[in-house]
């Protein structure tokens, strides 16, 4: 089997050029069809090649600016007085999601730590605001604090750090360090944000027709309840996929209209413990 060949465009293969007048109109037709296909194709060429070659002359020019800027750069360089090194410039976004380093005010390594546990909070506060800022459902940690780090001039600067580590700030900060730090002692989301009220949600499931005899109704909020009080993000995660079982459970005994009032509900339920949500989605 021969080897393909690559295609040439400058080969000339194809039909030739004939100065015998068309006999019908369909041949003349398909004759000028193949003409304006021809000229496109010369012509999609022709942009294709001014386009390498834009491209290899802004590469040379790049590559000059950078031996220039590590030329200029270079230890001999910038001992000589009067000499001048050039900078990339960078973009707002760049600067704020990659602030430069500043000198720490505490030498004690956990106070370092926290900072930086800070700085990577804001950045994921700061990006999942960017992503989600359509939408008008966001976490009020997501929506309070990226509304502040916007309004800043420098969201990620030194200067704003006791307003994060303020212990009367109503956001728990403190909580959700303590979640994310793996040196400290696991708490469940009922120590950190307090019990959560499970019986009136359990008394608005068995209003509904579908679900009044039913003990799927018990064994999900009980597994609620469970995953509340549990530490092990092992045990949680598992425990996570059994309510999800049980959820599906429920919407298969459910009529069309008792499931639009399960997902009322379970809306309702989210909205009231929204704290132990997303202290679930950090920790695991």
């Amino acid at each position: 089997m021969s080897e393909p060949r690559m295609y040439d465009p400058y080969s000339g293969r194809g039909r030739r050029k004939t100065n015998v007048p068309p006999s019908t109109g369909h041949q003349a037709m398909m004759r000028e069809k193949q003409r304006l296909f021809r000229q496109r194709k010369q012509n999609y060429l022709e942009n294709l090649e001014r386009h390498c070659k834009e491209q290899e002359s802004e590469i040379k020019q790049l590559r000059t600016q950078l031996a220039d800027w590590l030329s200029l750069d270079s230890p001999s360089n910038s001992s000589k007085s009067g000499s001048v090194v050039l900078q990339i410039p960078e973009s707002p976004m760049h600067n704020e999601l990659h602030p430069s380093p500043s000198a720490p005010r505490c030498a004690n390594p956990d106070c370092q730590a926290l900072r930086t546990e800070i700085v990577a909070l804001r950045k994921l506060v700061f990006s999942e605001n960017v992503n989600a800022s359509n939408q008008p459902d966001n976490d009020k940690i997501i929506s309070v604090v990226a509304k502040t780090a916007l309004t800043s001039t420098n969201p990620f600067n030194d200067a704003n750090y006791e307003w994060l580590i303020n212990p009367k700030n109503k956001l728990g900060f403190n909580k959700i360090f303590h979640a994310l730090d793996s040196t400290a002692v696991p708490l469940s989301s009922e120590q950190l944000h307090g019990p959560i009220d499970i019986e009136n949600f359990r008394k608005t499931l068995r209003t509904l027709d579908s679900l009044k005899e039913s003990i799927t109704v018990d064994n999900y909020c009980d597994m609620l309840v469970s995953l509340s009080r549990e530490t092990d993000i092992k045990r949680m995660r598992q425990l996570f996929l059994r309510i999800m079982r049980e959820k599906n459970r429920i919407m298969d005994l459910c009529t069309v209209i008792d499931r639009v009032k399960f997902g009322e509900a379970g809306i309702e339920y989210r909205n009231n413990f929204r704290p132990h949500f997303v202290g679930f989605i950090l920790y695991t």
